[in-house]
């Protein structure tokens, strides 16, 4: 009987070592996941150190928790030799001073209704870590064209945004940048005679919300429609210019001397080039 008290008292251990084990195995990668920049495709920025600081908590509750059953287990060691009080076994059950079982004592605790080991529990959790692993190193980085000396690259967002207001157009229209080129990279949404509505992507929080923003790249009148098809990516290379919808309101419009296409690219988001 003490032999199988032994037997359900290590099962119980291994069920605590394997959570312990798999907790601080998402804790690990959620601090990963900020140190290699990952956490760019999942969240916005201002998101992140809610993550790295939940990694680091789990990881302090994975510590004190392992503390504990190393301070159990050498307890239990300490009192490995089977004792009867009263004609009871010492089962490490939960009975009062002087109480037994009634009847036939049990062979172990696990005669109290106690949990077994379920391995099966441990594959599920550990799913998000074995496809982290598939891929754990840094984002890959886009593979940047040398820009020509009139050349500027704009994220998505600085494009559209340099027609909202008198101050943001003045470089482009009379200012330092006027005879520059711009440089733009996304995706082509549909294309319309010399028309070409390209986007990429926003978000509020997460990839969950994202959404498409919208601009509009005029062709060059001398190249004939390549025939891209829907989300391939452009790099786009021409004159940044200012329509007015409507009076006092502006959209920036990308005169092009230059499109062509290039590999799928690892972010998508409008904050960057």
């Amino acid at each position: 009987m003490s032999h199988e008290h032994d037997h359900d008292a290590n099962t119980y251990f291994v069920d605590q070592l394997c959570t312990v084990s798999t907790c601080s195995a998402f804790g690990i990668v959620m601090i990963l996941l900020w140190y290699f920049g990952k956490l760019d495709i999942l969240l916005v920025s201002q998101f992140h150190p809610f993550v790295l600081w939940g990694g680091i908590g789990v990881l302090a509750l994975v510590a004190l928790r392992a503390l504990s059953l190393w301070s159990t287990s050498r307890a239990r060691r300490a009192a490995a030799q089977p004792e009867q009080v009263q004609g009871h076994i010492a089962c490490g059950c939960d009975h009062g001073d002087g109480q037994a079982h009634a009847g036939k004592p049990p062979t172990s605790c696990a005669d109290h209704g106690h949990a077994h080991f379920a391995p099966w529990r441990y594959a599920v959790l550990l799913l998000p870590i074995m496809l982290y692993l598939m891929n754990p190193g840094p984002e890959a980085k886009a593979e940047e064209e040398p820009l020509a000396d009139n050349v500027v690259a704009l994220s998505f967002n600085e494009f559209l945004q340099a027609a909202y207001s008198p101050q943001s157009r003045e470089p482009w229209t009379t200012g330092d940048l006027r005879d520059n080129e711009v440089r733009l990279t996304a995706m082509l949404d549909s294309s319309q005679g010399p028309a070409l509505h390209v986007f990429r992507l926003a978000r509020g929080c997460c990839i969950a919300d994202s959404y498409r923003v919208y601009a509009l790249v005029l062709r060059p009148k001398d190249q004939p429609p390549a025939g891209y098809s829907h989300k391939q990516w452009l790099r786009i290379v021409g004159k940044l210019v200012f329509l007015e919808t409507e009076p006092g309101r502006y959209l920036s419009v990308l005169e092009a001397h230059k499109v062509e296409p290039i590999p799928p690219q690892p972010y998508p988001y409008v904050d960057r080039t």
